[in-house]
């Protein structure tokens, strides 16, 4: 066989196995596509934000309505409850946007914000309910059990547990991160709703924030 109509097969025979390829790699990008779109329909539904896997803010208020409902009990059956107030916190990421901007970008912005919700998953317990409220902003709601709690003492003690080397690995360098936050509590007997305590907790985290100078440095 002539070496050129030699060649001419292989190379023909090249492309048909480069075509078969990207065919392959263009199928299994519309399947992965698909199948993020229902997973990202499914987070939808259940109120559940994708990037960071806390409760979206309608899901948030709903479930915390249902905890401040344990209060005050409606039906008598349900006997006295335990629970004697209800916290909530506003956290903010200072300066957040520096994040999303040159010489960073929206992935790194995105990343921020994934490293916060895992900093309060770690700094909350088990019964306490997580939401990201915002773009930036997060809420958490605590129930509380004591009759002799200090909020003021606890919204420290929660807003340090958050800052303490809160930091961001880009390349290789680490960005800190800092939060402003603020509360609003219900007590047992009072009536009020979670839009309200959102409001009030929203209120609390701006006066912080107006407050205080943030000098975070993002410089490479």
């Amino acid at each position: 066989m002539p070496e050129t109509l030699q060649f001419k097969k292989e190379e023909s025979k090249t492309v048909l196995e480069l075509e078969a390829k990207v065919e392959s790699l263009e199928t299994e990008n519309a399947e992965l596509k698909e199948e993020n779109e229902e997973l990202r329909l499914a987070l939808e539904r259940a109120g559940i934000d994708q990037l960071t896997s806390l409760f979206r803010l309608e899901k948030f208020k709903t479930e915390v309505d249902e905890l401040i409902k344990r209060l005050n009990p409606i039906s008598p059956e349900k006997g006295q409850s335990v629970l004697r107030a209800v916290v909530i916190f506003r956290i903010d990421v200072n300066k957040f946007k520096k994040f999303n901007e040159k010489p960073y970008n929206h992935a790194v912005g995105d990343k921020a914000l994934r490293t916060v919700s895992f900093r309060l998953i770690r700094s909350t317990k088990q019964g306490d309910i997580l939401g990201r409220v915002g773009g930036d902003e997060f809420s958490i709601a605590m129930p509380i059990y004591n009759d002799d709690v200090d909020f003021e003492d606890l919204a420290r003690d929660f807003k340090d547990r958050i800052n303490n080397d809160l930091l961001l690995e880009y390349g290789n360098n680490s960005l800190p991160i800092t939060v402003s936050s603020g509360y609003s509590v219900v007590l047992k007997g009072q009536r009020k709703n979670a839009e309200q305590l959102l409001k009030e907790a929203d209120l609390a985290e701006r006066a912080e924030k107006a407050a205080s100078e943030v000098q975070e440095d993002y410089s490479i």
